[in-house]
């Protein structure tokens, strides 16, 4: 079985640029990475709005996610 590491491996090389971390979104987003913290902690997922993806994985620097699934949040 694969661990993260080997995962995140995995990801970054098959599409390196896919991969972003709060600040990429940020600035991709046209916003500070501080917004995105709160529409992580505000969008939890209801009938009336989406969830903010999970991240693809969780480094010490902090969390990254493939930008398909946070590009169109």
């Amino acid at each position: 079985m694969a661990n993260e590491g080997d995962t995140l491996l995995a990801m970054i090389a098959e599409a390196p640029e896919d991969l972003v971390g709060l600040t990429e979104i940020a600035r991709r987003h046209g916003t500070s990475p501080g917004t995105i913290r709160v529409w992580r902690r505000r969008y939890t997922g209801s009938a009336q709005e989406p969830s903010f993806p999970a991240p693809a994985a969780e480094l010490s620097m902090g969390p990254v996610w493939r930008w398909v699934e946070v590009e169109v949040f």
